[in-house]
């Protein structure tokens, strides 16, 4: 590891290589590690959209694993480039394996070479004028390097940011990235080691190499690269484990949208150059689409991307799925979860009643995931009330939306047609996230099927309960495929709300058993095999764990505690687990804690405040200085080491352990133990009790501000701050207390004494807040911080600004009358700073005690409606119309209350003087289009009676009509409102695509009546001769497919574009959609018209393989010696890999003689001139 202070050893320069010449390397250097081969594509210099790769080999690896088989001086990965017309420069990183086995396999080595990598991409991207996109490939322990180097790229102030903001591709071989406990991953180290090069797999390597990597995995977690990039993940199929060398369970992330990739090849030749039969060039040519389509930043949702990006949670690997055997298996099988599954209009699910209710959540995304085909949206999200980033609507929210357009980063618009961007570009609050997910859904819902799985609702705040009001409304107005999944462990309130859906009480299917049974001897085997001397006493112990009954957790925390445990003699040992029999989480708690010296009680006191109080789990890093903090008066002289956990462990044992790089009490009971409610429960009063939480918070924001404070943070900040370009994160590290004291300090503050006003604050913090540099450095940090949508366009550098946001009443109020009056635009920034943060009482004090100019008021009136605070925004108006008799209200604020449907608010702008005709911006809608988007009726009928143009484009999108806007998502109540004050029902946007077009496509069946009564043509084109009815039966829509029959829509429709050609019958034979066939047929649909090229619609659904609807359309007497496309081919030639429909076929007489035109007859067709084996033995033996 590289020491503090000190820089990373000098990087050997990399020399390129034109293509087809020998690679320079650097083994002349003196170092001659690490050794780095460059080359590039023919015109990669020239190239505007290119890409760099960076490929790292494993532990029993080098630079050759990367050959090409068709020049080995070239890599397979450039020849990949090449054939896919990509212009990309590959680098070849080669590290010292020996010089890893001599270090005993640390994370300081680890860490050591990740910057000797960084240092190295750093150099080789110098002088770019904006960072190319990157795609990292790593093998095994090259691939823990790459997640080391991505952490710790947040950890240098800007020096390697654009490498970790421009990563989009992570390609892993056989990397070990998960594991259910220490002993597992151990298990799979051992067996790598063991079966590399010789002399390399001792005892201490592994448990060395299996401590460094779970480090360096549970500090990768907290990059956010699982969602900002493209996570590949190639695992061994090899037929033997030994081979495989990782089982499945460690190499695959489980986080969304993984892919994983299954390659039939031993470990160590993962990453050598795919076969062609393999579809692997496919799929790595899917990931690496992202890289290649530099830059991506030209398109509309692009920019919008790296605020979601700043705002979402980390998301964490799927761990209930890793532990074997599952308890509920049983799920998939149940009746009821099966008739939701399978009954489209079954849109909820409600799964209660059970303790282990987050591993329920877990497996019902297993069983779904699994069950899967065609395009699929499965979104997860785990609350968590105790998390702030976790306890919210609007965290769920911006979760899900950063995991659908991180995955199509590169033009979203492309791969989902025709995603709009957010109504308010410059805005971005917790609603403003759920209404675009909500768009974001109805657009997605015609492409795929979405599924939500809510693990936790009622760990949820106040937000839940207005969510849930809205969400049980989402499906009713469209035929969308959308599921839901809400798990609580018990809430009267979700339950009652939930009551008219399908619903499971856990607690009375789980079976009580043979599996937990099991699971139990399997952890009693690992127990007995690490203390042996514990099998005296089995049955004793035996007992005590199956006294835990369903309590996993309190079963694992036991059975470590007898594995830590040292006992002075055999008798005492019985003697202990007798006591806790049967056992409570209270008594094991109470064992450990009272075991703890005196003289280490008041630091166990601080770690369990550390633990408890902040508003989100520390890392072991965040703690660790923490503590320092709180016991050194000055800077502390602290070290930091590896081992810190250790020294945590040596108090609590088992109590305390590491999730996902965060520190956690083992038991969820831990909170219950340690309130301060329970002090009245005991007498005398344990040790272990912690104060009020007033207190608590108090000593947290002294420790925060003493460390903000420290000359050599002041530095850091400071730095970070000048080298960062507005569009990047600083500080995103949690390696120290920085990034938690800038965001959280505030928030603390307010708890500890805010509700306690009497109570003087400490020395450290009011000179902190009179300390008009620290505050200036501090509110810089956080400004980079903070919401990039709704945040001011520059930090600040005046104390009162600060004040002002942070809600400090009294203290902005003195700097307001202090002996130097602040300048007339320093209160304005501190009125618009209050009113953007929410802080009513200081914005109403400003107004009161200060002049305020015009410019000034609506400069504050447009931070607060960007923020959506409309009673400031209200109070606001009030004071500007007091006392200015004429307004000259931007016409943003029109639209955001239009937008949110705050109609006193609405009528108060009206009044003085605001446009409800605006015709909106780039960056956002009018007024009118945004009351039609939300289905606002009160809003619009305001709107309205003020005169609003129902013809008027929205400039913003597409110069789509209020009336497309109101059909496409579904408001059929506001389309008969417009109609009514005279929009008209053929009114298109700027691509010729109508309402009724759009309604039809979404599975809006309402809005599809509704504009048919008004007099819309059932046959209505959309752009060119585009009709509505194909693409109702392509999506599935029943009931809109069924107006359209009854409107008396042309049936036999043909559409033929450029690279689209459908009738309603093929579509649906297409997409198999075997109810709408039906109707189809039953209304007499032909049978075979065909598209230009032949295709019929039993032509199209042999060729999928869509076996019944082929059957229907048998029956139906669909023509069986149809052919198609220029080779003439029969039924039989397009279904040569599908082996149940070519018996179909067969049985209903299609001839097996058949010669497509080149005189290929299907019996031999399939061997000789496609290579395929398939369908031959069924052929030969007819």
């Amino acid at each position: 590891m590289i020491p503090p202070g000190q820089e990373a050893p000098a990087a050997p320069e990399a020399v390129e290589k034109p293509v087809g010449t020998e690679t320079t390397t650097e083994s002349e250097k003196p170092l001659p590690w690490p050794k780095v081969e460059v080359e590039t594509t023919d015109s990669y210099s020239d190239a505007e959209h290119k890409f760099d790769i960076v490929a790292v080999h494993g532990l029993y690896g080098n630079n050759e694993s990367w050959a090409s088989k068709k020049d080995g001086s070239d890599s397979w990965l450039k020849d990949l480039a090449v054939a896919k017309d990509w212009e990309a420069r590959v680098v070849r990183y080669g590290w010292d394996t020996d010089d890893l086995a001599k270090s005993l396999y640390t994370r300081m080595a680890i860490k050591g070479e990740a910057l000797r990598l960084l240092e190295k991409i750093a150099e080789l991207r110098k002088g770019q004028e904006r960072p190319l996109p990157l795609a990292f490939f790593g093998h095994d322990v090259g691939g823990i390097i790459v997640k080391e180097a991505l952490f710790l790229a947040g950890h240098h102030g800007n020096k390697y940011a654009d490498i970790r903001c421009s990563t989009r591709v992570i390609m892993f071989y056989g990397c070990p990235h998960l594991s259910n406990s220490f002993q597992h991953m151990e298990t799979n180290i051992a067996r790598f080691l063991v079966g590399g090069a010789e002399g390399m797999g001792t005892v201490q390597d592994a448990k060395s190499l299996t401590k460094s990597i779970i480090a360096v995995n549970d500090s990768f977690l907290q990059t956010r690269m699982p969602t900002r990039a493209t996570i590949f993940n190639g695992i061994s199929k090899s037929q033997t484990i030994n081979a495989q060398v990782f089982d499945g369970s460690t190499t695959l992330f489980r986080t969304p949208f993984e892919v994983i990739i299954e390659i039939k090849r031993p470990h160590k030749d993962l990453n050598h150059e795919p076969e062609e039969k393999d579809d692997f060039h496919g799929l790595h040519t899917l990931g690496m689409k992202r890289a290649a389509s530099f830059p991506w930043r030209n398109d509309r949702m692009s920019p919008f991307i790296a605020v979601i990006d700043s705002q979402a949670v980390p998301v964490y690997p799927l761990k209930t799925l890793c532990d074997v055997p599952h308890t509920f298996s049983w799920l998939g099988e149940n009746p009821v979860f099966k008739e939701w599954r399978n009954n489209r209009h079954n849109y909820f699910l409600h799964l209660y009643g059970s303790p282990r209710i987050a591993q329920v959540a877990e497996y019902a995304l297993q069983v779904v995931e699994d069950g899967r085909s065609g395009l699929f949206e499965i979104l997860y999200f785990k609350f968590n009330k105790y998390d702030i980033r976790r306890n919210s609507i609007g965290a769920m929210a911006n979760s899900f939306i950063s995991q659908i357009l991180s995955q199509c980063r590169d033009s979203p618009s492309s791969l989902v047609e025709d995603l709009e961007p957010p109504d308010f570009s410059d805005c971005w609050t917790d609603k403003d996230a759920l209404i675009f997910l909500d768009k974001i859904r109805v657009c997605m819902g015609n492409a795929g099927r979405v599924t939500w799985i809510l693990d936790g609702l009622d760990q949820c705040d106040e937000s839940g309960r207005g969510f849930l009001s809205q969400l049980i409304s989402f499906p009713t107005r469209s035929e969308q495929y959308f599921k839901v999944v809400i798990t609580t462990t018990d809430d009267d309130y979700i339950r009652d709300t939930l009551i008219e859906f399908p619903s499971i009480n856990v607690g009375e299917h789980e079976p009580k058993t043979q599996l937990d049974e099991k699971t139990n001897f399997l952890r009693l085997t690992e127990l007995f095999q690490d203390r042996p001397q514990l099998c005296s006493f089995e049955s004793g112990i035996r007992n005590l764990i199956i006294s835990c009954g369903d309590d996993v957790q309190l079963r694992r925390l036991i059975i470590e505690w007898l594995r830590g445990t040292r006992f002075t003699t055999q008798r005492a040992m019985e003697q202990k687990v007798r006591m806790l029999s049967p056992l409570e989480p209270r008594d094991i708690f109470e064992m450990i804690l009272n075991g703890m010296t005196e003289d280490r009680r008041r630091w166990a006191q601080k770690v369990i405040m550390w633990m408890l109080c902040p508003f989100r789990p520390l890392t072991p890093g965040e703690l660790e200085m923490a503590l320092a903090m709180d016991e050194a008066l000055d800077e502390p002289t602290l070290e930091f080491h590896l081992d810190f956990m250790e020294e945590i462990n040596e108090c609590f044992g088992p109590l305390v352990v590491v999730n996902n790089g965060e520190v956690h009490f083992s038991h969820p009971s831990a909170r219950e133990i340690f309130s301060y409610e329970n002090t009245s429960l005991e007498d005398p009063r344990p040790w272990y009790l912690l104060d009020v939480p007033e207190e608590s918070h108090r000593n947290i924001v002294d420790v925060c501000l003493r460390y903000l404070a420290l000359p050599s943070v002041q530095d850091r900040i400071a730095a970070a701050c000048n080298a960062s370009p507005n569009t990047e994160p600083i500080c995103e590290g949690h390696s120290d207390l920085l990034s938690y004291a800038i965001l959280f300090w505030p928030q603390h503050y307010r708890l500890g004494y805010e509700v306690a006003p009497d109570i003087s604050t400490t020395k450290a913090i009011s000179s902190f807040l009179h300390d008009n540099k620290a505050l200036q450095r501090w509110a810089a940090a956080s400004w980079y911080f903070s919401n990039s949508s709704i945040r001011s366009d520059r930090s600040f550098l005046s104390p009162l600004p600060i004040i002002a946001s942070l809600g400090l009443e009294k203290l902005a109020l003195a700097l307001i009358k202090g002996q130097e009056p602040c300048e007339d635009k320093i209160v304005v920034m501190a009125l618009s700073e209050a009113a953007r943060h929410g802080h009513r009482a200081v914005v109403q004090a400003i107004m009161q005690t200060s002049s305020i100019d015009q410019p000034g008021y609506m400069e504050a009136m447009i931070a607060a409606a960007r923020s959506a605070e409309f009673d400031i925004l209200q109070d606001l108006l009030n004071h500007a119309t007091a006392e200015f008799k004429a307004l000259q209200l931007p016409d943003i604020l029109t639209s955001r209350v239009a937008f949110f449907g705050v109609d006193g608010m609405l009528e108060s702008l009206i009044k003085a003087g605001a446009e409800v005709n605006s015709p909106g911006q780039p960056e956002y809608s009018p007024p009118l289009h945004c009351a039609a988007m939300r289905n606002n009726i009160s809003t619009v009928d305001i709107l309205l009676k003020h005169g609003a143009n129902v013809a008027a484009p929205n400039t913003n999108w597409k110069n789509s009509p209020p009336i497309v806007v109101a059909a496409k998502y579904g408001h059929a109540a506001i389309v008969k409102k417009l109609v009514e004050a005279g929009a008209s029902v053929e009114s298109k946007d700027s691509e010729e695509k109508p309402a009724l077009w759009w309604a039809a496509l979404l599975g809006q069946h309402e809005v599809v009546r509704s504009l048919i009564d008004a007099g819309f043509g059932a046959d209505v084109d959309g752009a060119g001769n585009d009709k509505p009815i194909v693409h109702a039966a392509m999506s599935g829509k029943r009931e809109v497919l069924d107006i359209f029959l009854e409107k008396g829509a042309d049936i036999d429709v043909l559409v033929e574009g450029d690279d689209f050609a459908q009738t309603p019958l093929i579509a649906a034979a297409d997409l198999n959609h075997k109810d709408l066939a039906s109707v189809l047929l039953e209304k007499n649909a032909a049978l075979e018209l065909a598209l230009s090229n032949g295709v019929t619609a039993l032509f199209r659904a042999a060729g999928r393989g869509n076996l019944e609807i082929a059957k229907l359309l048998i029956a139906a007497g669909a023509n069986l010696k149809t052919v198609a496309y220029e080779k003439q081919w029969g039924l039989l030639h397009i279904a040569h890999d599908q082996v149940e429909t070519m018996k179909v076929l067969l049985d209903a007489g299609a001839d097996i003689d058949a010669t497509c035109r080149d005189g290929s007859r299907a019996q031999l067709f399939f061997s000789s001139s496609q290579g395929r084996l398939v369908s031959s033995p069924l052929l030969l033996r007819r």
